[in-house]
């Protein structure tokens, strides 16, 4: 079974975090993973993380001790990834239904080894 492993790194993300998680971890399996790489927020981040980490063992919070900023944040995130496939996540995202299944479907049925896809913007009341 191909494992996934969602990339994330957060920092003063109370205001998104919720309905993201929520957007990606009904999508996942039992043994994929959500790692969280925290960036010494100075809002609610923290709490809502640590929230999550402790009802669901697939959330996997780690304090980004290195190059802070959004690449070190990544980065500390990717290097704990223990997936086939790693998927990258902004603290802000909000994943559609199908993304996992349908990204994994290309990548197990193809040459590919890489998949790029568009997204939808939307603004804060989630609105095109």
């Amino acid at each position: 079974m191909i494992k996934v492993s969602i990339a994330m790194a957060v920092y003063n993300g109370a205001s998104y975090l919720k309905r993201q998680l929520d957007s990606i971890l009904y999508q996942l399996e039992l043994n994929d993973e959500i790692v969280i790489s925290y960036d010494q927020s100075t809002d609610a981040t923290y709490s809502i993380l640590e929230n999550y980490e402790k009802k669901d063992s697939r959330v996997k919070v780690f304090t980004n001790d290195g190059a802070s900023g959004v690449f070190g944040n990544f980065q500390n995130a990717i290097s704990k990834c223990r997936g086939d496939i790693i998927f990258i996540s902004d603290q802000d995202d909000i994943w559609a239904e199908n993304k996992i299944s349908r990204v994994k479907e290309i990548l197990c049925d193809s040459q590919y080894s890489m998949v790029i896809h568009n997204g939808v913007h939307i603004d804060c009341n989630e609105k095109k």
